[in-house]
């Protein structure tokens, strides 16, 4: 391996030929023939291994203040060579990097990053920042439409804001909890803002969104899943995922059941206990008694997701096809799901189930199969509320839209 060498070089010019003198001028060199202290800066040359396509070529950076900050990084440049022992390739590599970080004008390459990169034997050139690689990550992922609106919400709204900047193999658990403690203080303002006695400090908010807690277990999980695929794909390597050392709430809100005094209660104020309540099994048979009587058509369907818990999309995708009333039995292979505004039909995320009946739900649900279709004119009105974003297409036998 080449030693390198280390030398001094100026900006004069030669008072004939106006041409930079360069390494040559007299005022380098004192009397003695040692190199001057108080003219030009030190520069270094290291020979590097020749190009893939075996063309020779040197590493020159100049413009050190002093000898010592040239031998340290000519000694750092000569480590990386080192590094890379007797194999060919990946001294070419280490070599190619050095030669474009000089290029650049950027510090040579980290010597563990190097090491690390080494041993785990994948490819040495520098990992992408957080932004980069998001982006190019999330064009080429192949999975569920809402699940990658998700991923984009995340990454565009707080990811790249907060991360984008800092080199993935770079990214600590300290850089995410700031993000964090940066989306609460956003929160406490728009908190503070919507209070605010000033008409134009809470126009100011009008309509933004806190970025609640299950929200923020969201970005923290999409993040987690980005950087696992980054080092399943070798593009980093000997780290740890740090967004598997954060933590933060599920966001999950502990149900409330509907006592009755919680009923009664709710009655005289119209205050609601909780985000999220659960009925009783008294208060439930009142529903499927009220809906048998008010829409008849979509009773049946409210009957079998009360008893055989399907999902909503997988209750109004129900096929004709997959209910076999005979035997009691239903296959889940197919649900209606929305993106945006639309519905679209697709098959079930999980394997296809198969569930079975009992005497009590069959009747249920197949009795808009055993009675003669009502004209159009007798259907009965559709109840009132928002528009659906899916329509049934099995158990019922709907006439018009109905919603719910």
């Amino acid at each position: 391996m080449s030693e390198g060498s280390i030398s001094k070089r100026c900006g004069c010019r030669d008072p004939s030929s106006r041409k930079l003198s360069g390494n040559t001028c007299p005022k380098l060199r004192r009397p003695n023939g040692t190199w001057s202290p108080d003219h030009g800066l030190w520069q270094y040359q290291l020979e590097l291994p020749v190009t893939a396509t075996g063309a020779r070529r040197q590493l020159r950076r100049g413009s050190f203040d002093s000898y010592r900050a040239a031998a340290d990084e000519l000694d750092h440049a000569r480590q990386l060579l080192a590094l890379a022992g007797r194999d060919r390739d990946r001294r070419t590599e280490v070599a190619d990097l050095m030669q474009a970080a000089v290029k650049a004008r950027q510090p040579l390459p980290d010597l563990d990053s190097i090491r690390t990169r080494l041993r785990a034997n994948v490819a040495l050139a520098e990992a992408p920042t957080v932004a980069g690689y998001l982006t190019e990550w999330l064009a080429g992922l192949k999975i569920d439409e809402n699940t990658i609106r998700g991923y984009e919400s995340h990454v565009r709204f707080h990811l790249i804001p907060h991360l984008g900047d800092i080199r993935l193999d770079k990214l600590k658990a300290r850089h995410i909890k700031a993000m964090f403690t940066a989306i609460e203080a956003r929160n406490a303002e728009i908190r503070a803002a919507k209070a605010s006695d000033d008409l134009h400090v809470r126009d100011s908010v009008r309509g933004v969104r806190l970025t609640g807690p299950a929200t923020r277990h969201g970005i923290r999980a999409t993040l987690r899943k980005a950087i696992n695929d980054a080092l399943a794909e070798e593009l980093i390597a000997g780290i740890t995922n740090p967004a598997t050392l954060v933590k933060t709430p599920s966001g999950r809100t502990r149900p409330i059941v509907w006592e009755p005094e919680r009923v009664a209660r709710w009655q005289q104020t119209g205050q609601v206990p909780g985000p999220v309540m659960v009925w009783t099994d008294d208060l439930l048979v009142q529903f499927l008694e009220y809906a048998a009587e008010h829409d008849p058509d979509l009773h049946p369907m409210y009957h079998f997701m009360a008893y055989r818990g399907p999902r909503r999309g997988e209750a109004c995708g129900l096929l004709d096809a997959e209910v076999r009333l005979a035997k009691k039995e239903v296959t889940i292979n197919n649900q209606i799901a929305t993106h945006g505004r639309t519905t679209q039909q697709k098959p079930r995320r999980a394997t296809p189930g198969t569930g079975t009946s009992s005497s009590t739900t069959t009747p249920s649900r197949s009795s808009p199969r055993t009675r003669p279709a009502a004209p159009p004119g007798n259907s009965p009105p559709a109840p009132t509320g928002p528009t659906p974003a899916c329509s049934s297409s099995a158990p019922t036998a709907g006439h018009g839209t109905p919603t719910w």
